[in-house]
């Protein structure tokens, strides 16, 4: 259809087109940036058109299908819609709303696409018709002239642009009376690089720090004086350089000759002299060198890897001499080293069979120690391995690039550890429990098959499984809520939670009867949380005077309230409506034990040795209110409260006693329960069993660890989706943020959407589909996302509902609320043209 305020005009698939370059010729000037557009509108009766249409112009590189370069909107929104009078209409391309396309590259001017493009496509669309064939943009005639210059064909001139250019035959720079060079080049990988004909022989001139790098099949280079009676090859074989002379091969000095040495002179190999030292050598990066005759030492190695290396004969025994930091690093058929002091009473075997160190001594078999003796620790010293002490702390361990370490024995710490990845990592036997310390910004993260973690007060036998089955936590104890007491500070407030035998919601407020009746929206967070159709309730309360309200109508998103009594029509009242959150309601309240498991009542005997101590706090307590009651309601029927029926369901589900209950020590616990089927039932005597291992934390009382079967393809968890998000099958390329849609050729599966207020709009796309196949990607299906908008039809403010749009893949301004099209609600604004923007999903 047309976008226009003028009635629906049916457009034919075929214009009279006609498509020209602006004519004329501008000297010393750039051309206009636009392109001149006539065309021939005709109705489905072929009777020309008249009025203001909404026009986009698409240029594409290909007739069919290939990439969107460049749009150019001619829209009444933008006050820029094309008048057709007599059914013919003229545009001039380029002075539209122009927007860069979809494909790759940015264009945002006429200029630049046919830079870039030798062929060119434009489409029309006419309101939310798009014709079709494309149409093939075609050059003037004059232009066709524009690939020469001055008659002579471009490759005749000089290109100062970064292109490649070639230039056939010989090239003779003459350059004399200009002072200056007759080439001079520059490249970020040589100056210069020339060859022979063949490539067998080549050099880079100004290459790296390099002047002249040459090579060639027979030598790199050569070089001779003018009566050849001293010359040398560069780059001979596999010599570096090859050099000949009646008197030496080669002679070196510095410039002022302190240093210099001969090569090849009479009988000596080298002759090296110098004031500092007769030599030095060093490997290429200099990581290792070596002075030979410095000073009163024959020779100062020094190297990254050692500084000296040493083999006897018959290489049985050699050794790395400052290896590292260490001083002597050495090997041999017996042993690697061996010390003894003078009498043999303390001795050490290095590097003996499969020993790195074997010491031995009357008093101990090592000791360590600083310079100053404040840290020091003895190995082998009575029933101890390793004692430990320091000013700082008893032990200090790091990997070998530092970025974890550890500090045993610190302060009044026993262990401090750091790393860039977590500052803790624990683990059982097989994996199945671990934990994370001081992870990213939190102090825990714990896993394992039973629950994430466990925590247990051994006093009053409280305690608290947190994340485990469909609970976050799990205990025995009250769930507290503590504030301090406003007006002593000495004293606190604790509150406790409502429990029941349901995961509830809830929602509440006030609200107002008029002409009797009132339909109340309720926060739409409950309606995302509450199941919409079991267990929903409803308690209404009047304000000011009795009144009938009755509920005529309850959801998860709206409450209607009436009133039959006239002098209730605007009655005020608060209300609150109660739900079952959604996907907790099979949990069963009663659930079997798991082996050994124990659940008591926590221990009271500090509270009831809180009251002993100050006895006004009885006063605070349930059961004195409750005590209180009767004497307030029924005056004459005050009678002492019996509690032994309270008494005997205390016994009966045990109140811990830290005498009688105490936890058994861990190793006592872990031990596989025989039997034990962890859904509460019996194995089947012919089942198979499934591997065993013993997991979860120690548990409370007698309670052993619970048995779990472990899957073969035990793996670590899942990254989860992002909330609001499904796997969904999507077919086509899309990208996050696209509108889908359901595909109505393909059972089950999505596409990006393309039409106005679309009914089958399922989401936004949270991930990624390269090609034309189908692939698995999550979908957004409610929450907060970033939706692709198109402002063309018409600007978006926050809090305006979206639908779907003819521009594929975006969303638009609703213009009327169709059921089951709307996209959401914006959260952004966008003025004109196609963005993103955080849109809040509606739930369809």
């Amino acid at each position: 259809m047309i976008r226009s305020e003028r009635p629906v005009v049916r457009i034919p698939a075929v214009l009279a087109l006609v498509l020209g370059l602006a004519a004329g010729l501008a000297l010393a000037a750039d051309p206009p940036d636009r392109m001149h557009y006539q065309g021939v509108l005709r109705d489905a009766s072929d009777a020309p058109l008249d009025g203001d249409y909404d026009m986009v112009f698409r240029f594409w590189s290909a007739d069919v299908a290939g990439d969107e370069i460049l749009v150019d909107r001619h829209v009444a929104v933008n006050t820029q819609a094309v008048t057709v009078a007599g059914g013919l209409f003229s545009v001039q391309l380029g002075t539209g709303e122009v927007l860069d396309g979809s494909g790759p590259g940015t264009y945002t001017t006429l200029s630049q696409v046919f830079g870039d493009y030798g062929d060119m496509w434009l489409e029309v669309q006419v309101g939310s018709e798009t014709l079709s064939p494309r149409i093939p943009v075609a050059a003037a005639g004059w232009a066709l002239n524009a690939g020469r210059l001055a008659g002579r064909p471009a490759g005749e001139f000089l290109d100062t642009s970064s292109a490649t250019q070639t230039k056939m035959g010989k090239l003779a720079v003459d350059a004399t009376g200009q002072a200056s060079y007759g080439i001079e080049g520059a490249g970020d990988t040589a100056g210069g690089w020339f060859r022979d004909a063949d490539g067998s022989g080549y050099a880079y001139v100004g290459i790296g720090d390099v002047g002249i790098e040459g090579h060639g099949a027979f030598r790199g280079g050569f070089f001779s004086d003018s009566d050849s009676s001293g010359y040398a090859y560069v780059g001979n074989g596999d010599t570096g350089i090859v050099a000949y002379g009646n008197i030496r091969g080669g002679s070196f000095h510095d410039r002022d000759s302190s240093g210099y040495a001969y090569v090849g002179t009479g009988d000596t190999g080298i002759e090296a002299y110098g004031n500092t030292r007769g030599g030095y050598f060093k490997d290429r990066d200099g990581s290792g060198y070596a002075n030979v005759g410095i000073g009163d030492v024959g020779i100062r190695a020094y190297g990254n890897a050692q500084g000296g290396y040493f083999k006897d004969l018959n290489q049985s025994g050699y050794a790395n001499v400052g290896i590292g930091d260490v001083g002597i690093e050495a090997y041999g058929t017996l042993r690697g080293g061996y010390f003894a002091d003078s009498n043999g009473s303390g001795y050490a075997n290095v590097g003996t069979g499969d020993v790195g160190i074997e010491a031995y001594g009357i008093l101990r078999g090592g000791h360590f120690s600083d310079s100053n003796d404040t840290g020091y620790a003895y190995v082998g010293n009575g029933d101890f391995g390793i004692r430990a002490y320091g000013s700082d702390s008893g032990g200090y361990f790091k990997n070998t690039i530092s970025s974890g370490y550890a500090n045993v024995g610190a302060r009044d710490v026993g262990i401090e550890a750091y790393g860039n990845l977590r500052g803790g990592y624990f683990k059982d036997s097989d994996s199945s429990g671990y934990a994370y310390v001081a992870i990213g910004d939190r102090g825990i993260h714990a896993y394992g098959n039973f629950a994430g973690g466990y925590f247990e007060d051994l006093n009053s036998g409280t305690y608290l499984d947190a994340s485990v089955g469909a609970s976050s936590t799990r205990g025995n104890g009250a769930k507290n809520f503590v504030q301090n007491h406003p007006y002593d500070p000495t004293r606190k407030i604790v509150y406790t939670s409502l429990e029941g035998n349901e995961a509830g919601t809830y929602v509440r407020g006030s609200a107002r009867l008029v002409d009797g009746a009132v339909r109340i929206p309720l926060d739409e967070t409950f309606a995302w949380v509450t199941n919409p159709d079991v267990g929903l309730t409803v308690q209404l309360t009047p304000r000011g005077r009795s009144c009938i309200l009755y509920v005529t109508a309850v959801g998860t998103e709206m409450l209607e309230v009436l009133s039959d009594d006239p002098a209730c029509a605007g009655a005020a009242f608060d209300y609150l409506v109660q739900g079952l959150r959604i996907g907790f309601e099979g949990i069963p309240v009663v659930q079997p034990k798991e082996a050994g498991e124990e659940a008591p009542i926590p221990s009271m005997a500090a509270y009831r040795a809180l009251v002993e101590r100050q006895p006004e706090l009885v006063a605070f307590t349930p059961l004195e209110r409750f005590r209180s009651m009767p004497a307030v309601a029924f005056p004459e029927k005050v009678a002492p409260i019996d509690l032994s029926r309270a008494r005997a369901l205390v016994a009966a589900i045990h109140e811990f006693d830290p005498a009688v209950d105490a936890t058994p020590d861990p190793e006592e616990l872990a031990v596989t329960a025989e039997g034990a089927d962890p859904a509460g039932q019996d194995t089947p005597p012919d089942a198979e069993a499934p591997e065993q291992r013993t997991v979860g934390p120690v548990e409370r009382g007698a309670r052993a660890a619970a048995v779990v079967p472990v899957p073969e393809d035990r793996a670590e968890p899942a990254s989860p989706l992002p909330p609001g998000a499904v796997l969904m099958t999507v077919t086509g390329p899309v990208e996050p943020g696209v509108l889908l849609t359901l595909d109505s050729e393909r059972s089950g599966s999505l596409r990006t959407a393309a039409s106005a207020a679309d009914p089958g709009v399922v989401g936004v796309a949270a991930g990624n589909s390269a090609g034309d196949g189908a692939a698995e990607i999550p979908v957004l299906t409610y929450g907060i996302a970033e939706v692709r908008i198109d402002a063309g039809y018409g600007s978006i403010r926050p809090g305006d509902l979206l639908t779907s749009s003819p521009t594929p893949g975006h969303a638009m301004r609703a213009i009327e609320v169709v059921p089951g099209t709307l996209v959401g609600k914006a959260i952004d604004g966008l003025d004109t043209g196609t963005g993103r923007i955080r849109v809040l999903l509606m739930a369809r």
